[in-house]
């Protein structure tokens, strides 16, 4: 036969996991690239409030940027994982490493020699 013919995909199947503390969430394995553009648009969206703002980036602006951030999160999370997160009070500089973490993931920029664990 022609080999030329066949093409094996892989599928990750396996969540993503970040640990924080003693919670561990669980991200969906595989996400589409609309799923993923759309989330990162209205997360841009929250960004950019505070951009126009200024120097006038009151509570209003933050708190909708802080919300934007946790809402791009937990579009990935799987479901048994958003009470964890909801519950999870976390530093703006840990959400904004979750959101690096999860954007690497699904953009598609993250490279495939992921090490085995």
């Amino acid at each position: 036969g022609n080999d030329m013919s066949r093409k094996v995909f892989e599928i990750r199947t396996e969540p993503h996991e970040a640990v924080i503390g003693d919670v561990t969430l669980l991200f969906m394995s595989e996400t589409s690239g609309a799923a993923f553009a759309t989330a990162y648009s209205s997360l841009k969206e929250a960004q950019r409030l505070i951009t126009d703002a200024g120097e006038n980036a009151g509570a209003a602006e933050l708190t909708a940027v802080s919300n934007g951030m946790r809402a791009f999160v937990e579009s990935f999370l799987l479901t048994e994982s958003l009470d964890a997160f909801d519950a999870l009070k976390l530093p703006d500089r840990i959400l904004v490493q979750l959101l690096e973490f999860v954007a690497e993931l699904y953009s598609g920029k993250a490279g495939t020699s992921s090490s085995a664990s």
